[in-house]
């Protein structure tokens, strides 16, 4: 049967050809490489790097950047920004990646110093929660800073040579550490190796070693929200006196835990925000302050714990 205008009725819907079809599919690729490039910066770039489309900068080994920052990053930074470790995904260990930035976007604006991240928060005073290197490694010295921020300023380049930098900071003759023996690291962590993998199984991604040459711990049970709560971190008295560093920002944490941080002996910082602290979890941050604690609280805490604002 046809209609009047001679169209057979049933007939199958036209299909697309091959070249409108793979036109399509480029377009859309397309549409969402650019959302992950605008929402997820680290993730895109993952996927050109894979890809082979990533385009590095240049780089000769004699620039500013190879002589004096590589070094000073790779001596401070690559422990938590490096090839097996990457926090807020953030590698600091090649130009490329110091200029791709982290998962919340650029680290280093080429020429902008005072815009850059980076540095920022190596300029930040040694008691700031935000300071990097965060304050349980070795800070920056004042020159190493200054190196950073010249580099920046000048335009984070991989080429422009050490003779541009005349008013750099004179090099200090660096002190190379050899790598932690490997049989002494396993030494130190072992008393607690058995509890820190059981502890990694049930709280993925919350508890881990501080860098991958030490025993120390940090605990990031903010990670968890309110499903963490005084139960939760009961778990973790195997491993107390091993913790250095611990965020129990937003969680479920009560007057219950109070003797549970309090004994927390190696304790070098502790973030407690948003949380509500009572008489009890007052008298144990008291005490953590009193034994050099960085206790970070919210605003309205603080008068409590310390009578000063």
């Amino acid at each position: 049967m046809s209609d009047g205008a001679g169209t057979v009725a049933g007939a199958a819907p036209r299909r697309l050809s091959a070249r409108a079809y793979f036109t399509w599919v480029a377009v859309v690729t397309g549409a969402v490489f650019a959302t992950f490039a605008i929402f997820r910066p680290s993730l895109a770039h993952a996927v050109r790097d894979t890809l082979g489309l990533a385009n590095p900068p240049p780089q000769t080994p004699h620039s500013f950047y190879a002589v004096r920052v590589a070094p000073i990053l790779e001596d401070h930074c690559a422990s938590c920004h490096g090839a097996r470790r990457q926090k807020a995904k953030l590698r600091l260990n090649s130009l490329a990646a110091v200029l791709r930035g982290g998962k919340h976007g650029p680290v280093v604006i080429p020429g902008k110093t005072a815009d850059s991240t980076l540095a920022q928060r190596i300029s930040l005073p040694a008691g700031s929660d935000l300071v990097m290197p965060p304050s349980s490694q070795p800070p920056l010295s004042v020159d190493d800073a200054t190196v950073i921020k010249l580099w920046i300023g000048s335009g984070a380049s991989g080429t422009q040579p050490v003779t541009d930098f005349a008013n750099a900071p004179r090099p200090v003759a660096r002190v190379v550490i050899a790598d932690v023996d490997p049989r002494a690291l396993a030494a130190a962590r072992a008393p607690v190796a058995g509890a820190l993998r059981s502890l990694q199984e049930r709280f993925p991604g919350v508890i881990d070693y501080e860098s991958r040459s030490s025993a120390r711990l940090e605990l990031r049970a903010s990670l968890l929200g309110s499903a963490f709560g005084d139960q939760e971190l009961s778990a973790f008295l195997p491993v107390q006196d091993y913790i250095v560093w611990v965020d129990l920002s937003g969680t479920a944490i009560g007057e219950a835990s109070a003797s549970a941080i309090g004994a927390m002996h190696s304790l070098h910082a502790l973030r407690m925000m948003n949380v509500g602290v009572g008489p009890a979890m007052t008298a144990a941050l008291a005490t953590l302050r009193q034994q050099g604690v960085r206790v970070y609280v919210d605003q309205a805490n603080v008068e409590t714990v310390d009578g000063e604002r």
